[in-house]
Order: structure tokens, then sequence, then C-alpha cells
């Protein structure tokens, strides 16, 4: 039996991790985002922390609060099965840097990706 990550479990800790980027981009800190969102802080912890993956409706009304498009929490804009395969396309000029640093969680500017 691995210990090594599966992809879905990869994939939610990326979701958490696109998640608090784009509430930090909004200027919103977690106490302003469950006022805004009627989330307990913890519910915010656990998905921005990758914990969990975050229901749907959870999901679209955070994306909504922070003014992103809910396919780029959800990643189907850009549909690698790894950092790998992203990596490999950067590397081929078919996503740029920006695009593929969206990808793997760490950005320096989602742009067109995440702002709606």
């Amino acid at each position: 039996m691995s210990n090594e990550p599966t992809f879905e479990r990869l994939e939610i800790e990326r979701q958490g991790r696109r998640m608090k980027r784009a509430r930090m981009s909004a200027g919103l800190s977690r106490g302003q985002t469950t006022k805004m969102t009627g989330l307990t802080k913890a519910q915010i912890v656990c998905l921005e922390d990758g914990l969990y993956p975050g229901d749907p409706r959870v999901i679209a009304r955070l994306c909504a609060v922070y003014g992103v498009q809910i396919d780029w929490i959800s990643r189907a804009r850009l549909p690698f099965k790894t950092d790998q395969d992203a990596f490999a396309a950067l590397r081929s000029g078919k996503i740029t840097e920006d695009q593929f640093l969206c990808w793997i969680g760490i950005d320096r500017n989602c742009g067109d990706i995440a702002r709606e």
C-alpha cells in the first residue's frame, strides 16, 4: 500500500490553495468571509487547508463573494491530470507561466483565468 497522495487528494489541496488565494486577493479576512457567507471560520480553514472537498453550493457562494469563476476554483479550464502534464504544456508553449503557476497553486497573477 502506497503512502503517496492520490490525484483526488492533491486536487482537493490545490482547490483549497486557490480558495485561500482568491479570498486574500479579494482583500478579505476569514472573519469577514464568515460574515458574508454564513460559513464558520472552521469550515473556511478546512476548505482552504484542503482537508475535505467543498460542497459545490459552498464553493459557488465563496466564488461569488471573492469575484472568481467557479471553473477556476474547480480547475475546469486547465484539465491536466498531473503537475508534470501542466509543466509539459508550459514548456511547449501551450500555456503561459501565469497559467502554470495558477494550476499548481502558486501564482503571481491569475488575471484572465481567475477573474470574471
